[in-house]
């Protein structure tokens, strides 16, 4: 009997079964639980096949052009109450993170083309004026870093640094910031240009400018203003132990000025050992054939409302996102070159 049809998602603490009680039956029951005590995993196939348009991939796998596959996601929800020992002490590896020395020391800035305003470094009230934008508030110390969003179309700006994580440490990233777009006042109406959009991510990228794994991303809408407040950030970074990469804050504007916005980052920080809460989760999985092979460098993209990240599966098909809010729903999807997910994305309810 094939495997999809029969499928019960079968729930096992331990790597172990715990009973007939802890079958989930119905295909469209696909709501995930978080247990503190314990490791929750939970098993769904997607149908899968080889894209038309790579023919070279069905002799690997010695598959007809029409024949389907199944692929295995397991997606696995951790809840840890961490502790950091109060006498331990923690290395920066970010310089200049507060941008207190008045510059970008440290730091690699990168303007869109035709900037509405450039990256700069400024105390409180600068920008702002089309309300939003507002003008800069330092949530820390007496700077930040912030730049205007609006140029020509699809030209960046972007803001790196790069830092070695050392072997055998934790290692987290913390940062504020607050990204605001007026998309409704100058676009959109008679006589004036469509509304586009605007992009806000803040990714992890290895030396060859590869991104690695999306931390934040929040898209500022056609015909609304946007303005996030100032937002606090934490994400886990231990899987990047042991290598060099960079730490990148982008925007990216559809349509060339059709309105003024505002990206402002401060108090960036990397420090090892990791820096926890109390109530955070970790969710986690590998994605594998139905022979049991690892794909790799499939995308799998945690969305919670407005805020995306992603995660790319390593070699082994291995994905991990850390520091997950507790009480909230997020929706689990996965996308690859070689395959497609015609049963993805996936509700994920994480109670802690």
């Amino acid at each position: 009997m094939d495997g999809l049809e029969s499928l019960q998602k079968k729930i096992s603490k331990g790597g172990g079964d715990v009973g007939q009680n802890s079958f989930v039956p119905g295909w469209n029951d696909r709501t995930w639980h978080l247990e503190t005590a314990h490791n929750v995993r939970l098993a769904e196939y997607f149908r899968v096949k080889e894209c038309p348009a790579r023919p070279k991939m069905m002799s690997t796998f010695n598959v007809g052009e029409n024949e389907m596959k199944k692929i295995f996601l397991m997606a696995i929800v951790l809840a840890s109450a961490w502790i950091l020992n109060p006498t331990a002490r923690a290395a920066e590896l970010i310089t200049n993170g507060g941008f207190e020395t008045g510059n970008f020391t440290g730091w690699t800035a990168t303007n869109a083309s035709g900037p509405f305003q450039p990256w700069q470094v400024s105390t409180a009230g600068a920008g702002g004026f089309y309300n939003p934008p507002f003008a800069t508030t330092p949530p820390e110390g007496t700077r930040d870093a912030w730049q205007g969003t609006a140029s020509t179309a699809n030209s960046p700006f972007t803001l790196d640094q790069q830092f070695t994580i050392p072997v055998g440490v934790t290692a987290s990233i913390t940062w504020r910031h607050r990204f605001q777009a007026n998309l409704s006042e100058f676009c959109g109406h008679a006589g004036q240009i469509a509304c586009g959009t605007v992009i806000y991510s803040v990714q992890i990228l290895n030396t060859a400018n590869t991104v690695l794994q999306t931390l934040y991303t929040r898209t500022a809408l056609a015909n609304v203003n946007t303005d996030t407040g100032w937002q606090y950030n934490l994400r886990n970074l231990n899987a990047f132990v042991g290598q060099a990469i960079k730490i990148r804050f982008r925007t990216i504007a559809s349509v060339t000025f059709d309105g003024p916005g505002q990206l402002e980052v401060d108090a960036v920080s990397i420090q090892t050992p990791a820096v926890v809460t109390a109530a955070a989760a970790s969710i986690s999985g590998r994605l594998l054939t139905a022979g049991g092979l690892p794909v790799n460098g499939g995308m799998v993209t945690l969305t919670d409302g407005p805020n995306v990240r992603t995660a790319l599966s390593n070699p082994f098909g291995y994905y991990r996102f850390d520091e997950i809010a507790t009480g909230r729903t997020y929706v689990l999807g996965a996308t690859s070159k070689r395959y497609f997910f015609p049963n993805s994305p996936v509700a994920l309810s994480v109670s802690g």
